[in-house]
């Protein structure tokens, strides 16, 4: 008699009952302003954006802040040399010396050049912590510009220094021993030779080294090794940062000249000639387009140094497993 057929045996395995109630699904986390891998023009851009709009007393309020007191800083400054910008008689003497409207064209460089130094340090901090999907507190940000600052003041006038390094050695090596030669046609030739050479080399440099900031903001080190690793993180991304930066500039080109078209139509509701109204206009007109401009440079620059660190280093998984713990 055959042997009948027996069902398989079903094992069941035993399961704890502590386990029985454990959600095992993937742990949440606040996502944050840019999704984590490589990122392309349009997600830098629009995470430029969300992050100003994550920490806004960091990108925009101390902005503002930074442009007001800086403003007030150089009138005080252009007032104890003797020249008080609504003083009429003291500039009116200035201008037929060195030009009219140098002071103001001055005093708007020195403020711009320095906003932008010290607000790229905490708006860094903001697009880094945001892309981690934490704020970033106002005081936490001031404290990073107290200890950065001067690496990155030291890095502009490393950038000083060797322009007029190469300016001197351009005007002392080739233009004077050409003048004395006395052949026009060859000092034309040698000084459209320099542009040609020199406005490429002069962008070229500029893409290589837009990193340094966030690197001297985020990371420890000095000037040389922000250099060598802005140098470091460009390579092979030279294009997509220059056409990130390139459309970037366009942006801010047209904010600053539609803010300044609005300060000027006020200047004519008033005396344009009047030094007070100079002052009071332009400064305005600095508080406005900087608080407006700074920020989209800082975080699209901030999140460039993002995106590179991710192709080059795997940074999205570092800030994965930062999340996921």
């Amino acid at each position: 008699m055959a042997a009948s057929w027996e069902s398989p045996k079903l094992f069941v395995p035993y399961v704890d009952p502590k386990y029985l109630g454990r959600d095992w699904s993937a742990p949440k986390f606040d996502a944050g302003v840019v999704p984590l891998r490589p990122l392309g023009f349009s997600e830098i851009l629009s995470g430029a954006f969300a992050a100003m709009r994550y920490s806004p007393a960091v990108t925009l309020g101390l902005t503002a802040l930074t442009v007001v007191v800086l403003n007030l800083v150089c009138n005080g400054a252009l007032y104890l040399l003797g020249l008080p910008l609504w003083d009429t008689a003291a500039m009116e003497a200035f201008e037929e010396v060195f030009g009219t409207g140098l002071a103001f064209t001055t005093s708007e460089q020195i403020v711009a050049s320095l906003v932008t130094s010290v607000c790229s340090i905490s708006i860094s901090l903001a697009v880094f912590s945001a892309v981690r999907g934490k704020p970033t507190k106002p005081l936490d940000a001031l404290r990073l510009i107290g200890r950065r600052v001067w690496l990155v003041l030291a890095y502009q006038l490393l950038l000083i220094a060797a322009m007029v390094v190469a300016v001197l050695a351009l005007t002392f090596g080739v233009l004077i021993p050409s003048v004395g030669d006395s052949d026009p046609e060859a000092v034309v030739a040698l000084i459209v030779l320099a542009l040609i050479l020199g406005i490429p080399l002069f962008y070229f440099l500029n893409i290589k080294l837009t990193l340094v900031v966030p690197v001297l903001s985020l990371e420890s080190g000095g000037p040389f090794r922000a250099i060598a690793r802005s140098w470091k993180l460009t390579r092979k991304s030279f294009w997509r940062v220059f056409g990130v930066l390139f459309v970037t500039g366009l942006i801010v080109s047209i904010a600053s000249s539609t803010m300044s078209g609005v300060v000027a139509l006020g200047q004519m509701a008033f005396d344009a000639e009047d030094p007070v109204v100079l002052l009071v206009s332009s400064t305005v007109s600095s508080v406005l387009t900087s608080t407006l401009t700074v920020p989209l440079t800082a975080s699209v620059t901030a999140l460039l140094y993002v995106d590179c660190r991710i192709r080059r280093e795997g940074l999205d998984v570092q800030l994965m497993e930062e999340m996921y713990q």
